[in-house]
């Protein structure tokens, strides 16, 4: 995984813009991760804010699924199966 383009701000809510311009995920991602009840958000306003602690708990179990993607899309098609085949069978 390559490393993020900016850090995110050390405050405790973080905007949806804060988040983006991490190079970490998207916009759209954010808004379909908050919708799903996955990532908790507060709306204040017409503002949504993120609280930061909610924020690294999300990072940090999405953070396996990035290492393994990132890993699996420099394997070759059978190196992948296989990856695969391990991960499916814990």
């Amino acid at each position: 995984m390559s490393a993020p383009c900016v850090s995110v701000p050390e405050r405790p809510y973080l905007t949806i813009t804060d988040i983006v311009n991490t190079g970490l995920t998207s916009r759209t991602t954010l808004w379909r991760e908050i919708k799903a009840g996955r990532l908790e958000a507060i709306q204040i306003g017409r503002s949504v804010r993120i609280p930061r602690e909610s924020f690294d708990r999300w990072l940090d179990a999405h953070r396996i699924k990035v290492e393994v993607r990132s890993v699996a899309s420099r394997l070759s098609d059978d190196e992948r199966l296989e990856l695969m085949s391990l991960l499916a069978a814990k």
